[in-house]
């Protein structure tokens, strides 16, 4: 996006703190939302021939073979960043990747 429309146009935030990416989004004359999940393929996963993930230990994935849930909703607090920045009423582009179905 920076290239695309110039550093000093685009702001990013890759953090937790809502408050510190609502307050960036306030000045933003429009707001690009990456959500979701982690991929099962990286964070030091293992799997098995058949592609079935190996778990062992804690791995940082949400997703994929062995990582089942029984909520639909976004991780973490990603549909309270969601509501706060669709609160400040300005256009909001929202890309959701996903390896599961979210609500």
């Amino acid at each position: 996006m920076e290239k695309e429309f110039g550093a000093d146009r685009v702001r990013c935030y890759n953090g937790h703190e809502v408050g510190t990416a609502v307050s960036l989004a306030e000045n933003a004359d429009i707001i690009v939302l990456a959500l979701g999940g982690s991929s099962s393929r990286f964070k030091g996963a293992l799997f098995d021939e058949n592609g079935a993930a190996k778990v062992q230990g804690v791995l940082e994935m949400d997703c994929g073979e062995g990582m089942d849930t029984a909520r639909l909703q976004l991780p973490g607090n990603q549909n309270e960043l969601f509501t706060a920045v669709c609160a400040l009423k300005k256009p909001v582009i929202s890309v959701v990747i996903a390896g599961r179905p979210y609500a």
